[in-house]
């Protein structure tokens, strides 16, 4: 197996080659239980899992897909690369949705965050021999920031997550996952809500300690602020650039 993206050294090289310049959004932790209990009751917001594993874009092509992490390289001034250490994601050949960039979480299924950081920070050649022992990445999709070409940063989050759906069906590789979310209820009460979530989402996940995350509606299209609640992430739903699961 060969190397295809080693030898990019600036910027320049990645404008060339048509990526995109996607940086993902941190979030600003809120000590206010109350704003959270209020966020659980709005039938608008929607809950999912926040995963503790490698931030990354998935950037697709007509013959292949490139990774990149959100910290900047000091020797390329370009987000790290992991394409050539991911070759399960980076031969994705579907020309039909070139132009799409997803926003999600590097996880090895069942394993610690750590050994997908050691990973992913070893060179190429060991870090496809290290999942060949520990099981081969997979990249978990929350959000979609371009679709076939078209930005998409913009638009509500439910349209998003209609995007992203179409995209990952047909992507169709066991490599590429979208996580699942599920809607809060005003209707219940708020200590059922929370047992409710939290049953259900830890009946999916893989591990037993999960990390909620809550997202919620907005009207204005000017904010874009993002707000961590305690073990909740409360995000504005709308209009912002994008979403958030901090790891």
């Amino acid at each position: 197996m060969k190397p295809l993206f080693q030898d990019y050294t600036s910027a320049n090289d990645y404008e060339k080659a048509g990526v995109k310049w996607c940086v993902p959004m941190t979030a600003k932790e809120i000590e206010d239980e109350e704003a959270q209990d209020l966020a659980l009751r709005d039938g608008d917001n929607i809950v999912e899992e926040k995963l503790d594993g490698t931030r990354a874009t998935l950037h697709f092509f007509p013959d292949h897909a490139r990774v990149f992490s959100r910290r900047v390289s000091e020797k390329t001034g370009w987000f790290c690369e992991n394409s050539d250490s991911l070759p399960q994601l980076r031969d994705l050949k579907f020309p039909q949705i070139d132009g799409t960039v997803l926003d999600g979480e590097m996880r090895i299924p069942k394993r610690p965050f750590k050994d997908v950081a050691s990973t992913l920070n070893c060179v190429w050649e060991k870090a496809i021999q290290r999942q060949e022992e520990l099981g081969y990445i997979v990249f978990r999709a929350f959000d979609i920031l371009y679709y076939k070409g078209e930005c998409v940063e913009d638009l509500p989050l439910m349209q998003r997550k209609e995007y992203l759906r179409k995209a990952v069906e047909e992507i169709a590789s066991p490599y590429v996952e979208e996580l699942k979310y599920y809607s809060c209820d005003r209707k219940v009460p708020l200590i059922v809500t929370r047992t409710k979530l939290l049953r259900l989402l830890k009946s999916e996940s893989e591990y037993g300690d999960i990390y909620p995350t809550l997202y919620a509606e907005i009207k204005s299209r000017k904010s874009r602020e993002v707000y961590e609640v305690n073990f909740f992430t409360f995000t504005p739903k709308a209009y912002y650039e994008y979403i958030v699961l901090t790891g």
